[in-house]
């Protein structure tokens, strides 16, 4: 690594983050709590009971969480990790603006957030009348409509990536903090490569599985006999779909223009573009196909290896 490679990061990449908060649910009932521990001879601190703040009314919450997850997907699919960044995504300024659909499925999101919240304030009165029905005597405050409400919130955040200077800082101070910052740029580029990488290992042993199942469907079908159990045999699209889906993106990954990236790039496009189809009518082809992905596979163990030899 070399001082061009925070360079060509900050060329290429920038911060994001997607911040969220919710409301906490759950809740420690504590003298419940020591009459359990009490009534069964337990030590203090031996037992916690815990309730639920919107027993049986907590729909609203889900939807509100789940416009929260979608914004949080979002980013993640077109982003990598930054290491020593906790919470914060690498993004590659390509996946950023239209025509990438980053930001139409983040609005998307935010749409789908302030209508979960607009229904949940709509029935707030009626959710905190039946939780409090439903925890019957146990002694739980329940907090207010705004206390609720308020808890959840959903921001995103978009940033350049640091350079480490600093105007008005001492010349050596700056040099120092510029060193500190390029290792974390170069420990960062590393991270990306390798989550780059790996991200393709779980699909392409999935696919090789659901072939090896649908040669073996098709083995067992063509000597299947009367009174033997009928042979069943299926895979979804998805199991393409996947593989093509981490393919459209990888390119815009690749922000260093790392070989053996590229080389991952040519072996699967062929892969990527296989119709699911011909796969299930052409035993030639998932043959080939399988083939393919066994050896992607093989490229991928030997290029992640040297990076978890070096991470040790």
């Amino acid at each position: 690594m070399t001082d061009n490679v925070s360079d060509a990061l900050r060329a290429t990449c920038m911060k994001a983050r997607i911040y969220t908060s919710a409301f906490g649910k759950t809740v420690t009932v504590k003298d419940v709590s020591r009459e359990v521990e009490r009534s069964k001879g337990a030590v203090i601190g031996a037992v916690k009971v815990t309730a639920d703040k919107l027993a049986g009314a907590d729909k609203h919450d889900k939807a509100v969480r789940a416009a929260q997850r979608f914004c949080v997907d979002a980013l993640k699919d077109v982003s990598m990790p930054l290491a020593n960044e906790d919470g914060w995504r690498l993004l590659p300024t390509s996946n950023f603006m239209p025509p990438a659909p980053l930001l139409k499925h983040l609005n998307e999101g935010k749409r789908m957030f302030d209508a979960a919240l607009a229904d949940y304030e709509r029935d707030v009165d009626n959710i905190l009348d039946r939780a409090r029905l439903n925890l019957g005597e146990l002694r739980v405050e329940l907090p207010t409509k705004d206390e609720l409400l308020s808890a959840y919130t959903l921001r995103t955040a978009f940033e350049e990536l640091p350079s480490g200077v600093i105007p008005g800082l001492p010349e050596a101070a700056n040099a120092k903090l510029q060193r500190i910052v390029q290792r974390k740029l170069e420990e960062a580029a590393l991270v990306a490569r390798e989550h780059t990488l790996e991200r393709f290992v779980a699909p392409l042993k999935h696919f090789v599985s659901a072939m090896d199942k649908y040669d073996q469907y098709e083995k067992d079908q063509a000597n299947w006999k009367e009174g033997d159990p009928k042979p069943t045999g299926i895979f979804r699209d998805s199991v393409v779909g996947n593989i093509k889906g981490l393919y459209e993106t990888l390119a815009s990954f690749n922000v260093l223009g790392d070989a053996d990236i590229t080389e991952l790039g040519n072996m699967v496009a062929s892969l990527a573009s296989t119709e699911p189809d011909a796969l299930r009518n052409h035993p030639a082809v998932r043959s080939a196909a399988t083939q393919r992905a066994q050896a992607i596979l093989g490229n991928l163990d030997s290029w992640l290896t040297p990076l978890s030899q070096a991470a040790e």
